[in-house]
């Protein structure tokens, strides 16, 4: 196999000699032949590719070959939907009509992206739509259905949440082979073709769903790559974890009975009238206790706090999981006197979130495992109110769950490494096999600039804000637009736009991320090559915008976690119990990688140019800059405005 690699990787094979603009890259035929030694002697690999390597198709050559060799299925799990919709969309489709052997992939979405002809049809049966908009939003979908194959992620508009619950597939709600609909039904069609697949793509949150399945999800499989790993730590923490919304449960109760609409499904049922009394006490009481406990859990905040960590068990009275579980009583009860096969399904389902609800208030309040942190939030701007909780180290569960299976691991990610060592990562998810660094290939050297911001105050420091602002609008001067101004706070975010959108929209469009979705912003920013996006959080990864609509990218400060998230705290809390400094073993390599996964998204293709400004003056002003100046890409690094003048001047 290792021959038949190298032939490829070095422009003597089949496939990859049919890309256009295809090109040898020393770097990617190195991890496609890691990854072959991995998947050949059964050891797992975690390896840091950088921008440019190509690492889709290191990986997914070399698995080609293994899982025909070795008869076995293979999983690939993304931490986004960007990078599965570009696996199963262009990738794989490329190697399957180019490759010299055949082979089947398949994509796996969660049951919650299929339609369900059952649901959809009972809800249209006894008219459950909230009001008109909904039933006609549902017969655009219904027309789809009848053309399509059924998977929401192919509809070409967004869906209402609400209407997605309704009629989405839900296991508890479904009766798999008992089902009129079972032969023609999109989940179950996936599920059949994915028994065929050779290669089946899902996402990391799918990927420990089949972990809680005890297996069930997924078919045997003998390799899993997890491309975009960086993300496996955040994904486990939250899926292993509970959260439960007012909002969602005040939903909830009304899908199942609306005393004063009358509507819901309970109404539906015909024995209603013998049960209504019952039903209507039972909901009163469990919505009434849902009211108090939620009063209550806001009533812990402060008035100026949105969010805040609770550590003693029994922070409000229980007065809701009695209601919660006499209510599922309730729906279990009738669903097994309902002779309609349809209704009673559904009244198992929501007896079933029902029970799900009320172990969330329970898990929260008794706050029994001592690796969990538990918070409240509420909304400023609206009544939400929720509860939570997450891990707080994954590495144990990753251990026994994911690393010590007999199945081959490979972890891949463009920002794994701080400092070219992957200590810090393998260490927050417990992995402990062979790591490997793989630079970029990109000429950093001629197609981009570093600049650095030293001769500004510390971000500490009360006048930073104002002179960071003018500083961003000079270089966006400088660049006539085409920039990403990233940011670690939606405060300074709004009071920069603030200051400069009156200004810069005189000759720029101003996109602010909050004014709208994620897409349209990056869809925008794509295509108008003028434009200015400001924006934090969820941009600083995940984007890819090569070509002329970015060529400044600014990193307005380093990205250190926020010191009041209530799992960092914990976090932080767990290395001082250990004796070691939070500081320089968590906040620092954390924070250096997140810097490199924002400076990332400037030079995404060979052909792209563009400058890098840092404008946080501890990046050269305190020690620990170093690491950071180090994890920058290798391009010059200057500290006068000309330079990034000329340097745009001349490109």
């Amino acid at each position: 196999m290792h021959a038949r690699i190298e032939a490829e990787f070095t422009g003597r094979g089949s496939i990859l000699t049919k890309l256009p603009r295809y090109e040898k890259r020393a770097g990617q035929l190195e991890m496609a032949l890691a990854v072959t030694d991995a998947l050949e002697n059964k050891a797992s690999l975690m390896v840091e590719a950088g921008t440019g390597i190509g690492k889709s198709f290191a990986y997914l050559i070399p698995l080609i070959y293994w899982t025909m060799k070795e008869g076995r299925k293979a999983v690939i799990s993304t931490g986004t939907k960007v990078l599965q919709n570009q696996l199963v969309a262009k990738d794989l489709p490329f190697l399957a009509e180019n490759s010299d052997v055949a082979f089947k992939y398949e994509v796996l979405y969660g049951q919650e992206n299929f339609f369900c002809r059952r649901r959809a049809g009972m809800i249209t049966q006894y008219g459950l739509f909230d009001d008109p908009d909904q039933a006609e939003e549902f017969q655009k979908i219904a027309e789809w259905v009848r053309e399509g194959n059924g998977i929401f992620e192919d509809y070409p508009e967004p869906i209402s949440s609400k209407l997605k619950q309704q009629i989405s597939r839900r296991s508890e709600a479904c009766p798999r082979r008992n089902c009129a609909y079972y032969a023609e039904c999109p989940y179950y069609r996936k599920r059949r073709a994915i028994e065929e697949a050779d290669i089946i793509v899902i996402n990391h949150h799918l990927f420990f769903a089949h972990l809680e399945s005890a297996g069930k999800l997924l078919p045997e499989f003998g390799a899993a790559i997890f491309d975009e790993a960086q993300r496996l730590e955040q994904i486990a923490a939250s899926y292993f974890g509970v959260r439960l919304t007012n909002v969602g449960l005040s939903l909830l109760l009304s899908r199942i009975y609306n005393p004063r609409r009358e509507a819901g499904i309970l109404p539906r049922i015909p024995q209603f009238r013998r049960v209504k009394s019952n039903a209507r006490t039972l909901i009163e009481e469990a919505r009434a206790a849902a009211d108090n406990f939620f009063m209550n859990i806001a009533n812990l905040l402060k008035p100026y706090e949105t969010k805040k960590r609770i550590r003693a068990a029994g922070c409000v009275p229980n007065d809701l999981e009695q209601p919660l579980d006499d209510l599922a009583g309730f729906l279990f009860e009738i669903a097994k006197d309902s002779d309609d096969e349809d209704l009673s399904f559904e009244l198992i389902s929501l007896g079933d979130r029902v029970s799900v609800a009320k172990g969330a208030v329970v898990s929260f309040l008794d706050m029994a495992d001592a690796n969990s942190v538990y918070w409240i939030e509420a909304s400023d701007t609206s009544d939400r109110v929720s509860i939570h909780s997450a891990l707080i180290d994954v590495s144990e569960v990753m251990r026994n769950s994911v690393w010590s299976q007999d199945w081959i691991n490979i972890l891949t990610s463009a920002t794994l490494a701080v400092g070219k060592r992957f200590d810090f990562t393998a260490e927050r998810i417990g992995f402990k096999d062979r790591t490997l660094w793989i630079g970029s290939p990109f000429d950093y050297q001629r197609n981009a600039l570093t600049y650095v911001g030293h001769d500004l105050v510390s971000p500490k420091h009360e006048a930073w804000e104002e002179r960071m602002a003018e500083r961003v609008e000079e270089l966006i001067k400088a660049s006539h637009g085409r920039a990403l101004v990233l940011f670690t706070s939606y405060a300074t975010l709004n009071k920069t736009v603030a200051m400069l959108e009156e200004e810069l929209s005189k000759n720029h469009t101003v996109l602010v991320q909050g004014r709208a979705t994620r897409n349209v912003l990056l869809e925008e920013f794509r295509f108008d090559t003028s434009s200015v996006l400001f924006a934090t959080q969820s941009f600083w990864e995940g984007v890819d915008i090569p070509g002329e609509s970015l060529v400044l990218l600014v990193i307005t400060r380093l990205p250190f976690e926020v010191p009041d998230d209530p799992r960092a705290e914990a976090i932080l809390e767990g290395y001082r119990s250990q004796g070691r400094e939070p500081f320089t073993d968590y906040q620092l390599p954390l924070s250096v990688l997140r810097f490199r996964q924002g400076i990332g998204r400037l030079i995404r293709r060979d052909s792209d140019y563009g400058v890098i400004a840092v404008l946080d003056s501890r990046i050269v002003k305190k020690a620990y800059g170093r690491l950071f100046m180090d994890s920058l890409p290798p391009a010059p690094v200057v500290f006068n405005l000309l330079e990034v003048q000329r340097f745009f001047e001349e490109h």
